[in-house]
C-alpha cells in the first residue's frame, strides 16, 4: 500500500511539492574535501588536486524514512 500511495503523491502533486517532502528526509553536510571556486563567465566549484571538472561532493545522509 505504501508503494501505491507514493506513487500516487508522485502523479498528482506538483515537482516542487514532491521534492519539499524529498529534501526534509535527508541531511546534507559538506564533504572534507577543499573546493576551490573558478571564477570565469560562470562561478563553478572544483575539487583541488582533481582537474578543473566542475564538481561539489557533499555528504547526503537520510535522517528519516521517505514518505
Amino acid at each position: 500500500m505504501m508503494v501505491v500511495s507514493s506513487i500516487l503523491t508522485i502523479l498528482f502533486f506538483p515537482a516542487e511539492m514532491v521534492l519539499s517532502l524529498l529534501l526534509e528526509s535527508f541531511e546534507f553536510t559538506p564533504s572534507k574535501k577543499d573546493i576551490f571556486w573558478q571564477m570565469t563567465n560562470l562561478a563553478s566549484p572544483t575539487v583541488v588536486g582533481e582537474g578543473t571538472q566542475p564538481q561539489l561532493p557533499i555528504v547526503v545522509k537520510l535522517v528519516k524514512p521517505i514518505l
